[in-house]
């Protein structure tokens, strides 16, 4: 352990003295259990309240059958989430970038170092890599996330969590259509049918999207597909899900210089162009979980799951420039929770363990104008990761405390296929032991303070450890896994019309990784460690409700992020910002219902500057942007229509979508579409 972690751990003792201290004297009164919040997390794996949690969570829940927001990515679920920062939503090629506390900023397409989690399976490969693009994003019901550190209860790349969960029951049968059309060729159709039989709930879900995109070379298809039973048994239910999801087009344009950026912004990149960059997917997945309720306080809850993904791209550059990607991944869990109460206090204790298995068929070919040439790279890389894992909840009167602690083992493989230039395979090894610590103390019935002090740890994604800036075949073995040690200190206040929650955290990490550019593969990224980066920052969740006809939420993030140690090419970067994420974010929402079924949305998003490179030689000014909506229901005996209209960008404000970090040539830029109409409707027959 080194000098800079010891301090972050006496700092976190200190302030976890101070914390005891303050609250010992606090007069408060006596308060029962029936008086606290119901909201119930889930992302923390034992269900508790949200009152009594002591780390920062976000929940904002839906019904897809009367839901206003009429979703075209996943990005607009998550803008108003402090500390969650998601770009990337108009490159279907490159798909989401989300960060969380800036984890997962350095992903040049989907997502890294945040556990994705849909429906209580692992969205995330063992790998640390994520991506959303087979979620039916109009069928989810609930988002959550959990920020901060949280390999302690699921193991590698877990900088956050963002546990998404979509329909599965319902109260009558029923059948909807939905219909969407807007500006830039954007045409979406989505149909369900629910069928409630007793014990039984079986939901069919189809939908087809198709965007030509603002920029040249930017058209898109997708369709997902779905079919899911649920099954309630005694003190129990089984839940199977069956996705599959196929997007045959994902063009991408590419990154500009700021000049083709703000003379040509909806211009593709010529080489993207050339060499026809996009991409293409298949992937089918089925899981199951199974519930139960078992004897003497003590509840059983299992997994499963099995995943193929078939991934075919061309990158804008000829050597190694189509890749050819079959993978296979799945896992599945067994876990044991017990609820014990024990005069004023309640014990939530659940012990279990997560396997996974993840295998990569990696091909490399050149890339001869958009056609495939000659095979180049040839390796098949395993992934086989074990995690074990304890966590204990209690509260008692005032008091709650979180314990954790969980150890993973991973265990890397790359067999090389092509033996002309000497044997490239390789083997790794990764074992982590991760714990973490929360307490909160209830100030009354309505307002707590907590501390965290937690772990995370994140390895390198296979894609990542293949990219050899050396060209060789095999693992770069100078790319280490990235660790961090994370302080929060909270607050939670609810009042009669609303509730507003602080968190302030410190993140100290060793081994940072970062992506960056070579100039013989333009548009393709390496990564590397930097020596340390230290993390502070500030964030601001608030929600009000006046009366029954209007809501307000607001939030506000303060990243303060910087190297700590980095030296790169001879030049000292300690000091510099982190790129890609912006040191001010400000989200504003507010919804006015005139008249019964009738909403109308404004929002209002500011995003503050960013440096799109590590010397931070380069800076994106702060911009701000502003969404309407406005809504109606008419209800009929048999059928309810819900119409939607609205504007996106609604000023028509330049900006930038998406910041490739350190790119080479300075092509950081990919300007976002300006004003987006829309309009649809929804039809549900019950």
């Amino acid at each position: 352990m080194n000098l800079e972690s010891k301090k972050l751990i006496k700092a976190g003792l200190l302030g976890f003295c101070f914390f005891l201290g303050y609250t010992a004297h606090t007069q408060i009164s006596e308060v029962t259990r029936d008086t606290l919040s119901k909201v119930l997390i889930k992302s923390t794996r034992i269900g508790q309240e949200l009152s009594r949690t002591p780390r920062s969570v976000h929940v904002d829940s839906y019904d897809p059958l009367t839901n206003d927001l009429n979703p075209v990515n996943i990005n607009q679920y998550l803008e108003e989430i402090p500390g969650v920062f998601a770009t990337n939503g108009y490159n279907y090629a490159q798909d989401m970038r989300l960060s969380i506390r800036g984890f997962g900023a350095r992903s040049a397409f989907g997502i890294r170092g945040v556990k994705l989690i849909v429906d209580g399976i692992p969205e995330t490969t063992p790998d640390g890599q994520g991506q959303v693009d087979n979620i039916d994003i109009s069928a989810i019901t609930r988002v959550e996330s959990l920020r901060g550190a949280a390999s302690s209860l699921y193991g590698n790349a877990s900088g956050g969590v963002l546990a998404i969960n979509t329909m599965k029951d319902f109260d009558e049968t029923f059948a909807t259509a939905n219909f969407q059309m807007g500006s830039f060729g954007m045409n979406k159709v989505d149909v369900s049918a629910g069928l409630k039989e007793g014990q039984n709930r079986i939901l069919l879900r189809a939908n087809h999207q198709t965007f030509e995109g603002y920029r040249e070379h930017s058209e898109a298809k997708q369709t997902n597909w779905s079919a899911r039973w649920l099954r309630y048994v005694e003190d129990g239910e089984f839940d199977i899900l069956v996705n599959y999801t196929n997007s045959p087009e994902a063009n991408d344009p590419g990154g500009v210089n700021l000049e083709q950026a703000t003379t040509m912004p909806t211009t593709a990149r010529d080489a993207n162009l050339f060499y026809d960059a996009g991409e293409s997917i298949e992937q089918f997945k089925i899981s199951g979980r199974y519930t139960k309720k078992l004897f003497n306080d003590w509840t059983l809850s299992s997994y499963g799951f099995f995943s193929i993904r078939d991934f075919k791209g061309y990158l804008p550059f000829e050597n190694s420039g189509y890749i050819d990607l079959y993978r296979s991944y799945g896992g599945a869990g067994i876990n044991l929770s017990y609820q014990k109460i024990y005069g004023q206090a309640v014990n939530n204790l659940q012990i279990g363990y997560d396997i996974g298995w993840q295998y990569d068929d990696r091909e490399r070919y050149d890339n001869l104008q958009g056609s495939i040439g000659g095979l180049v790279f040839d390796q098949q890389e395993r992934f086989n990761a074990v995690g074990v894992y304890l966590y204990d909840h209690i509260d008692w009167q005032k008091w709650s405390l979180d314990i954790g602690l969980r150890y993973d083992d991973n265990r890397l493989e790359a067999e090389d296929h092509i033996l002309t230039n000497g044997d490239g395979s390789d083997q790794l090894e990764y074992h982590q032991l991760n714990p973490n610590i929360g307490v909160l103390r209830q100030l009354s019935d309505k307002s707590s303070i907590y501390f965290q002090l937690a772990t995370s740890f994140e390895t390198p994604t296979l894609s990542e450890l293949s990219a050899d800036p050396s060209g060789t075949e095999g693992f770069n073995e100078e790319l280490a896994p990235q660790k961090a040690l994370s302080l929060e200190l909270g607050f939670r206040q609810s009042y009669g019309f609303g509730a507003v929650s602080i968190a302030a955290f410190r993140i100290k990490t060793e081994d940072e990784i970062i992506p960056y550019e070579l100039e013989a593969f333009p548009g393709r990224d390496f990564f590397r460690n930097a020596g340390s980066t230290e993390r502070w920052g500030v964030e601001i969740d608030n929600d009000m409700t006046v009366g029954n006809y209007v809501t307000w939420a607001s939030s506000y993030s303060f990243s303060d992020f910087s190297y700590d140690d980095y030296v790169l090419s001879g030049t000292d970067l300690a000091g510099n910002k982190l790129p890609g994420i912006p040191i001010h974010r400000l989200t504003n929402s507010l919804k006015v219902s005139p008249v019964d079924d009738a909403m109308i949305s404004i929002q209002s998003l500011y995003t503050g500057r960013i440096y799109a490179n590590d010397r931070n030689a380069v800076e994106i000014e702060p911009v701000h942007l502003i969404n309407l909506s406005a809504s109606y229901t008419i209800e009929t005996k048999r059928i309810d229509i819900h119409p939607v209209i609205g504007v996106n960008n609604l000023l028509g404000t330049d900006y930038y979508s998406n910041i490739r970090i350190n790119a080479f040539g300075s092509r950081f830029y990919e300007a976002g579409p300006t004003a987006q109409v829309y309009a649809g409707a929804r039809f549900t027959i019950r």
